[in-house]
């Protein structure tokens, strides 16, 4: 069924309560020591609902002292809001964030896919949706957190994720899957063909996959996918399956450590968020659908998507160093296939890096 999230049915702005509360991701917060965070989304909530309040008043309806309330608006001025502070407290959102709405992701999904979601979730800030995905509690329906900014937004292999808030789609989905955790890493894979799909749908031109779940537009990096799992008592496998993508993010200030590209640069237009959100979970839950059921399926899909596919790679095999050869494509499980001058070498995702020559 539609579920109902931490903010109700509407949009984050209309859900908000007519008093000061902590939602369902804050308490979540509460117990890990993130009392400026929660703060924070309070001052947050607080001003998109009012758009201007008295400093002592916003301190009293946040229940909280005057000088936290002004450390948690240093902290969102940080994050790219535009908050005022004179005689009164004044939050003024740039005309280019929309923010996302559970009813508009709602309207863009069909209903055959919208019968295997349980729950779609939004959140103002949260350390990670990944991080609320593992938390779940699995069912057999997908349920997906999605949020306008990550205080530890992760990427693969331990790096991090930087969006600044309302700008990019930031989201993860929970599902639990009949597999034991060595056979569930393919998913990674399926779950970029979903994110490349998603972002084709768009319009946009120039785009790929690098192996194994970066999506690349015009040569740079527009979108990453962190899949996490863990083994359940029962034989199944719990998945966090992350995405971030950079939709509308233009300040190329932000440090990220790579060329990257937004997809608001790639069309020459504002990205719809909401519409780009129903895209990825539907696109999610078909891949998912026919994982395991027709394995060959993903070469085939793989194949037309891949941008080093018959070109001269390198392969960064940890203390097996910088290993080079032509990359030949990948296993119905996943691997890469690697040709080398001593044969055919098989590299799964979570040991090695790829790199172009």
């Amino acid at each position: 069924m539609r579920g109902v999230g931490s903010h109700g049915s509407n949009s984050l702005v209309d859900a908000l309560p007519t008093t000061p509360m902590l939602h369902s991701t804050t308490s979540r917060l509460a117990g890990v020591g993130t009392l400026q965070l929660i703060v924070a989304i309070n001052v947050l909530e607080v001003l998109l609902r009012t758009k201007e309040s008295n400093l002592g008043e916003l301190a009293q309806q946040c229940e909280t002292e005057t000088y936290a309330v002004l450390e948690a608006i240093e902290y969102l001025s940080g994050q790219g809001l535009d908050i005022s502070v004179g005689s009164s407290v004044k939050l003024s959102l740039p005309d280019s964030i929309i923010l996302l709405d559970q009813n508009k992701i709602w309207s863009f999904i069909k209903p055959s896919v919208g019968n295997r979601i349980d729950n779609l979730e939004l959140s103002y800030v949260t350390p990670s949706t990944n991080s609320l995905a593992l938390a779940h509690k699995s069912v057999d329906k997908f349920n997906f957190f999605l949020t306008e900014h990550q205080v530890s937004g992760k990427g693969r292999r331990g790096r991090s994720w930087v969006s600044k808030f309302g700008d990019n789609l930031l989201m993860s989905a929970a599902c639990r899957v009949p597999r034991p955790l060595h056979q569930v890493s393919v998913l990674s894979l399926w779950s970029a063909v979903a994110c490349y799909n998603a972002i084709k749908s768009l319009g946009v031109r120039e785009i790929g996959i690098k192996w194994p779940n970066d999506i690349y537009v015009n040569g740079k990096k527009v979108a990453g996918i962190l899949l996490e799992a863990k083994q359940s008592t029962e034989g199944y496998t719990h998945l966090a399956v992350g995405m971030g993508i950079n939709c509308n993010q233009l300040d190329k200030n932000v440090f990220i450590g790579q060329p990257w590209i937004s997809l608001r640069e790639a069309i020459g237009g504002y990205v719809d968020r909401n519409f780009l959100a129903a895209a990825v979970i539907e696109e999610l839950v078909n891949c998912f659908t026919v994982a395991f059921s027709k394995p060959d399926r993903l070469i085939e899909l793989w194949h037309d998507r891949d941008i080093y596919l018959g070109q001269n790679v390198c392969v960064l095999a940890g203390d097996d160093g910088e290993i080079s050869g032509v990359h030949q494509g990948i296993t119905p499980e996943g691997l890469l296939i690697l040709g080398t001058d001593t044969g055919e070498h098989y590299y799964n995702a979570g040991e090695v890096s790829l790199r172009g020559r």
